[in-house]
């Protein structure tokens, strides 16, 4: 019985995403239109693109070095192989689980599960990042009239943050808790230093930036927008909306061309073009990274 529950879970799994394909990545007005539009790109765009990926998932893996060197020495190199390797596995799970079952195949046995920590903190803080642009960033496209508003919104955010963190830091340091698998990862994240943390959050804000920066020159370069700050803000919505779904390959191709349609609610005759632009972004930043993660998981796979 429990089998068959399970395989039933899947089927339904299964059609959901078939559903979520159709709905948000296949089914749309001109799907030629769209083609013709990605056909346009320039091999100066794919460039620009495949350089700010790369600067992109090298500031992800000085972050995950930084946060497992207290576990394991890893050299950059490593460091930025693991990292595209829990990218190409987390589009397997859904809200990223898999980021870690991937990340953790260039460590040492013993160091995996402390590590679990380690990377739940990465995403964490990631989160923040997103959040604090993206809250402000929603008032912004809400109403363009409201400034005044999503200034304060935005440095409120900015204080409020960086002080919650201080005080769940200082928490989980002094704190005494419990249950013992909460102070297994109290001792863990006790091994963190203030440095780490501070250095940890500059690097997700400068990642942050990359990642935006190149979408709004896609779409400032397609013509979707003129004003620098609304694509900015446009990109900050999208992103903020994207953190909270499950994260998996086949649905992330929905989410990532379905939402900027929704934000920016661009005129009918617009529409294949941020398309094309929401998908050239997609590819550049995520599938061919998530392909060059899938080649280092065969080649360790062939090296053990």
């Amino acid at each position: 019985m429990q089998k068959k529950l399970i395989a039933a879970a899947k089927i339904a799994v299964t059609l959901g995403l078939v559903w979520v394909i159709y709905r948000y990545f296949v089914h749309i007005d001109n799907p030629r239109a769209v083609w013709t539009a990605l056909t346009q790109f320039s091999g100066i765009w794919l460039c620009i693109g495949i350089l700010s990926s790369c600067i992109n998932w090298g500031l992800e893996a000085k972050k995950w070095q930084i946060l497992i060197q207290q576990l394991e020495y890893l050299p950059f190199k490593t460091a930025f192989k693991s990292t595209l390797t829990g990218t190409a596995v987390s589009n397997i799970f859904p809200f990223k689980v898999g980021e870690y079952l991937g990340r953790v195949m260039y460590l040492s046995p013993e160091n995996r599960i402390p590590a679990a920590v380690n990377s739940i903190a990465g995403s964490t803080i990631q989160l923040l990042v997103s959040t604090v642009f993206g809250i402000p960033a929603i008032f912004s496209m809400a109403d363009q009239g409201k400034y005044r508003w999503v200034g304060t919104a935005a440095i409120a955010a900015l204080i409020i943050t960086p002080l919650l963190m201080f005080l769940v830091f200082y928490a989980i340091q002094h704190g005494n808790f419990k249950y013992a698998w909460f102070k297994r990862i109290q001792e863990d994240i006790r091994k963190f230093t203030r440095k780490q943390f501070l250095f940890t959050i500059l690097l997700s804000a400068l990642r942050y930036g990359v990642f935006a920066s190149f979408y709004v020159y896609i779409l400032y370069q397609c013509g979707i927008a003129q004003n620098i700050s609304y694509l900015y803000s446009g990109v900050a919505t999208v992103y903020l909306l994207q953190s909270f779904a499950p994260g998996m390959l086949i649905t992330d191709a929905g989410l990532r061309t379905g939402l900027p349609l929704f934000v920016f609610q661009v005129p009918a005759t617009m529409q294949a073009t941020l398309l094309a632009a929401a998908i050239f972004n997609y590819i550049i930043n995520l599938l061919l990274p998530s392909v060059a993660g899938l080649f280092f998981i065969i080649v360790q796979k062939i090296k053990k």
